[in-house]
């Protein structure tokens, strides 16, 4: 006894229709391979999903046009050197010298920060005593000098500081007594020839100036004064 052929109704169209002889699987949900798409589209509005993929659509063929228009694009000057970037949201344009400036003005504005909210600069706790700490520094000047094979002459920071008046020799202000590094007014002591160039550790190579004058100085020989320290 042959069974009766199964009917079913097509979500899309609404009309009855069977299924072809000698097909299996799960029961169909539409006549046609039209009405599976019309019913997919149906389905794909009411869920925004055909809303979102134009949206997507819009923007790559934006970008293209853009792309295919070379001096088209907004550019943005680096704050260090003036260069032009492509990208908008770079803070420098990635040359050495830009990445320590900018790395440098972090490391400012952290500072700054530090002190607004306690009161005075980020230091690190000593336990020696004044004296211990002074002559610590003349044994560390010494090691430095001895390692780059300098001249060494035995002097101590406060009479290189007497000398010049207290006087930073770098922006030409005074120095203050009792500031204490990494205060950027923080008195110390500079080799006009630094080590590292060949310079050497005696009265005559060396000169105050302030902790920040110094810093920014760094193992450059100074022919310029330089903005005096905050």
């Amino acid at each position: 006894m042959n069974k009766a052929t199964p009917a079913f109704t097509c979500l899309a169209c609404g009309e009855t229709f069977t299924r072809k002889p000698g097909t299996r699987g799960p029961a169909p949900k539409h006549c046609s391979k039209a009405c599976k798409a019309a019913s997919r589209k149906a389905r794909e509005e009411a869920n925004g999903i055909r809303e979102r993929n134009k949206a997507k659509q819009r923007a790559r063929a934006q970008a293209e046009a853009k792309r295919a228009t070379p001096g088209k694009q907004p550019q943005k000057p680096c704050p260090y050197c003036g260069a032009l970037m492509d990208n908008l949201r770079r803070k420098q344009c990635g040359a050495d010298a830009c990445q320590r400036a900018r790395a440098a003005e972090r490391m400012r504005s952290w500072q700054q920060q530090y002190k607004e909210q306690h009161g005075h600069w980020q230091t690190r706790p000593y336990d020696k005593s004044d004296k211990a700490r002074k002559q610590a520094s003349v044994r560390r000047h010494r090691r430095r000098a001895l390692e780059a094979q300098a001249f060494v002459e035995d002097f101590t920071p406060e009479s290189i500081y007497e000398r010049d008046s207290w006087t930073c020799h770098l922006c030409g202000q005074g120095i203050g007594k009792t500031t204490k590094a990494p205060d950027p007014g923080a008195p110390s002591i500079d080799h006009i020839v630094p080590l590292s160039r060949g310079g050497k550790h005696e009265r005559s190579n060396v000169a105050a100036a302030h902790f920040g004058c110094n810093a920014r100085k760094g193992n450059r020989i100074a022919s310029v004064q330089v903005v005096a320290a905050n």
